[in-house]
């Protein structure tokens, strides 16, 4: 597995509060990239969306865990299998720290191809998520 980490990123917000609200899969629409997605549809603790020239994509997140981690996994393989864990870690001053991990399963030719584009993306989302939390009244 080919490993992409975001920097860590700072939330005005307690653990716990921030746990409770990316837990719940509906929450990650802001990690979807717009324009080039289609068939958008969320059920329970799954996702999934057609991307242009890729195909399908699913996304599952994985039961159990603790505040510190939360966990998904790809349904299917298409592009490529992947892990996706959100770090979470307390700050003080009731803030948290997030870190996205990005762990994909990559031949060496897509590893040649897509590992910028996808250190990239994880950093982008990473932002995009934390801009939307610090946005947000968590309790």
């Amino acid at each position: 597995m080919t490993v992409f980490e975001s920097s860590p990123k700072t939330v005005k917000a307690g653990r716990h509060p921030v746990h409770r609200y990316l837990s719940d899969i509906r929450n990650l629409r802001t990690l979807v990239p717009e324009g080039r997605v289609r068939n958008l549809e969320f059920k329970g603790d799954y996702f999934r969306f057609t991307i242009d020239g890729i195909g399908e994509v699913g996304v599952r997140k994985v039961p159990g865990g603790s505040e510190e981690k939360i966990r998904f996994e790809s349904e299917g393989s298409r592009p490529f299998r992947f892990d996706l864990e959100i770090e979470l870690g307390e700050m003080s001053g009731d803030n948290t720290e997030i870190r996205l991990v990005l762990s994909a399963d990559l031949n060496m030719m897509m590893k040649m191809m897509a590992k910028k584009p996808l250190q990239e993306g994880v950093e982008m989302a990473a932002s995009l998520l934390s801009d939307e939390l610090n946005n947000k009244e968590l309790t």
